[in-house]
């Protein structure tokens, strides 16, 4: 499939799969692969298949980027949620509060996402 060798050229260079939505094709693909994985552990009807699941987690696909749609046992998710949680926390001991905007980068998607 020329998308899933197109991610494995983003991985080799980017070093994850995590491409952003807004990324084109690629994002978009990246975006309809995890909705089909979802259908497909619903055992909703879905294009998913154990082999594109292998296929996809073979190259480190992450099926989420939300610590509460973790999937078990994945720890880098865990890892990226603590990394931002000792972010918040430096900023609250440098500014005396954790009132972000969330439009404030990173961190500030990352504490709207928890609100």
């Amino acid at each position: 499939d020329a998308r899933f060798h197109e991610l494995f050229a983003f991985k080799v260079k980017h070093g994850h799969c995590n491409v952003q939505q807004a990324s084109g094709k690629l994002g978009r693909w990246v975006n309809k692969q995890r909705k089909q994985y979802r259908s497909f552990k619903e055992g909703k009807s879905s294009p998913m298949t154990d082999e594109r699941v292998r296929q996809l987690e073979s190259i480190g696909f992450q099926w989420s980027l939300y610590v509460g749609e973790v999937v078990a046992g994945n720890k880098t998710l865990e890892k990226m949620w603590d990394a931002r949680f000792h972010e918040l926390f430096a900023f609250k001991v440098k500014h005396g509060h954790c009132n972000i905007l969330t439009t404030s980068g990173k961190l500030g998607t990352w504490v709207r996402k928890q609100r």
